[in-house]
């Protein structure tokens, strides 16, 4: 009598990587036939398919994810590639030969243990603690050094609707670029604050069309109320160091 094999379905592999990978990362097992059967899984059960069918060894297998792909998950996360997907994609399309890959559970798992230990990576609590010593508000500015930055027209909030963020940084030398000015120019880039926070770039041309920067501004929205905060705080900035913005401007 034919002996009865009870299938397990082990997995649900949608491309030809995925299938590479689960096979070669399958621990190690011994072929013990191939035969074409009938298969127990497809909808309507008449498909033939050839079917291997293999034994475990009793190799052990270590738990969690590696020291190394560790590591490779940080960098990720550091390229902004922070969904667990995304970095299962990336990890499966790396050449990572001899380690063993982690599976989508486990870097899921391990995002969520990461978020739980060291909290949401945009929190602004730290933030704040670093940009109080230098702000406008909170040094001699006058005897302030001339190349070092400090910030001005800071309100760190979360950046909702009801809660604008902004924070700007310059420096006496930037602020003194006002000097070279034939022609100003203001705009914002999308691409420098990791969580797409626009950043206005003010700054100006002199006749040679030489661009020099004067400040940057970080902020979450761009309406008038943000725009005229930037204004009115960089102006305020300027007195103090007796550069008359507007009469540059005009």
């Amino acid at each position: 009598m034919r002996k009865k094999i009870d299938w397990i379905f082990l997995a649900n592999l949608g491309s030809d990587v995925e299938v590479e990978y689960f096979f070669r990362e399958f621990p190690k097992a011994s072929s013990s036939h191939t035969n074409s059967n009938n298969c127990t899984l497809c909808r309507d059960n008449s498909d033939l398919h050839s079917i291997t069918t293999i034994e475990e060894t009793e190799t052990k297998l270590k738990h969690g994810i590696s020291k190394k792909f560790k590591k490779i998950i940080e960098q990720y996360i550091y390229r902004n590639i922070s969904i667990p997907l995304s970095i299962y994609h990336e990890l499966l399309l790396a050449n990572n030969e001899g380690h063993r890959k982690p599976a989508l559970i486990q870097i899921q798992n391990y995002l969520k243990y990461r978020r739980q230990k060291h909290g949401e990576v945009n929190s602004i609590d730290r933030l704040l603690e670093y940009v109080q010593p230098k702000l406008f508000s909170n040094i001699e500015i006058v005897k302030y050094a001339i190349d070092l930055p400090f910030y001005f027209g800071a309100e760190i909030n979360e950046g909702y609707d009801d809660s604008h963020f902004h924070l700007g940084i310059t420096s006496k030398q930037l602020l003194a670029n006002i000097f070279n000015a034939c022609t100003f120019h203001f705009d914002c880039t999308y691409k420098i604050v990791k969580y797409g926070f626009p950043v206005m770039v003010f700054g100006c041309t002199d006749i040679r069309r030489k661009f020099y920067p004067i400040c940057y501004c970080v902020t979450s929205h761009e309406q008038e109320q943000d725009f005229t905060f930037f204004w009115n705080s960089l102006i305020e900035v300027c007195k103090q160091i007796n550069i008359d913005l507007v009469k540059s401007i005009s």
